[in-house]
């Protein structure tokens, strides 16, 4: 999790230090303005509305703003696309009053991180969205948990808006189904507005129908540097189309180079996540190089194959994801 952080005054800096320890595992950079810079907190050389279009467009998962929510809404107000690809942005007061999750509070995760900030620095978490102020079931929140892909977020309204109403909402699901279903969820499609949990992204189930699609799969990825782009990605596209894979169902792509142009060009375009881990440390397994076998471990099954294919090698891992509630 890659998270950018900011500060404008001498209080504003002394909850950022307190923040360190709690991002310990996590991929941060953390500025101060003028002369509050101290420790791991780094001078910041830009203003405020290029450090947020920075994040933005270098993919931060989250951004913590210390200070005032005015300014936190006119410095993001510009890079806004939709709550399905824009980061979790949090404001917090500099006396730490107050952590407030401005946008992407379910899918970026605002809300959570929030509360476990305000929770680690003894602060009131600002919650407003409606189905946790209710204590009502959040889809979009359950589907980020669980790892599963929304295909259209503008059905997730639907689903919210029946909940918050106290109508029952349909559930259809080709995973085993772990668990007591969440208030208001109903097995079945003879309601209006339901939830599809499939591989596929445009089944229609109900009138309206929110599709989740589970993601299954860690691909990792090993190739030479001098593959022109077009036929790398042609080359992946080939080989994940072959074996039915579509980036909705990759949890992740795993590969040492990290720092190759083509790689993070198509991570990006396909909106898949990229990491130097290893399937096995994201699968918490032995080995991904034995090809077309199955393993054990614990509960799960693991698919394990690999293709070689124009200087491409690629090892496809897959895990037996279940629905859990």
């Amino acid at each position: 999790m890659k998270i950018n952080l900011i500060s404008f005054t001498q209080n504003g800096s002394k909850v950022s230090n307190e923040l360190i320890d709690l991002f310990e595992n996590k991929d941060y950079d953390i500025y101060a303005v003028g002369k509050y810079p101290f420790g791991k907190i780094k001078a910041l050389n830009k203003s405020v509305y290029e450090f947020c279009k920075d994040s933005f467009e270098t993919k931060a998962d989250a951004i913590i703003i210390i200070g005032a929510l005015g300014i936190a809404v006119r410095a993001i107000a510009g890079n806004l696309k939709n709550k399905g690809c824009d980061p979790a942005v949090i404001v917090i007061d500099d006396k730490k009053n107050f952590v407030i999750p401005v946008i992407s509070g379910h899918i970026g995760g605002a809300n959570a991180l929030s509360m476990i900030i305000a929770e680690s620095i003894g602060a009131i978490p600002v919650i407003t969205t409606a189905t946790d102020v209710n204590k009502k079931f959040a889809i979009d929140s359950w589907a980020v948990e669980n790892g599963c892909s929304i295909a259209d977020i503008s059905k997730i309204k639907y689903v919210s808006s029946a909940i918050l109403r106290g109508e029952d909402v349909g559930l259809i699901c080709d995973f085993p189904i772990e668990g007591k279903l969440p208030q208001g969820l109903k097995l079945g499609n003879m309601y209006k507005v339901g939830i599809c949990i499939s591989t596929c992204d445009k089944k229609i189930s109900f009138k309206n129908t929110l599709n989740l699609i589970p993601k299954e799969y860690v691909i990792d990825i090993q190739f030479k540097e001098n593959i022109p782009y077009d036929d790398f990605k042609d080359t992946i596209d080939r080989i994940l189309d072959d074996e039915k894979i579509s980036p909705l169902q990759i949890i992740a792509v795993s590969s040492e180079g990290l720092k190759c142009e083509n790689i993070h060009k198509y991570c990006i375009e396909k909106k898949i996540e990229l990491t130097n881990n290893k399937a096995n440390e994201i699968l918490r397994y032995e080995n991904i190089n034995e090809a077309y076998k199955y393993r054990e471990n614990g509960n799960k099954k693991i698919f394990i194959k690999e293709c070689i294919c124009d200087n491409i090698k690629i090892a496809i891992s897959k895990i037996n994801w279940r629905c859990i509630f």
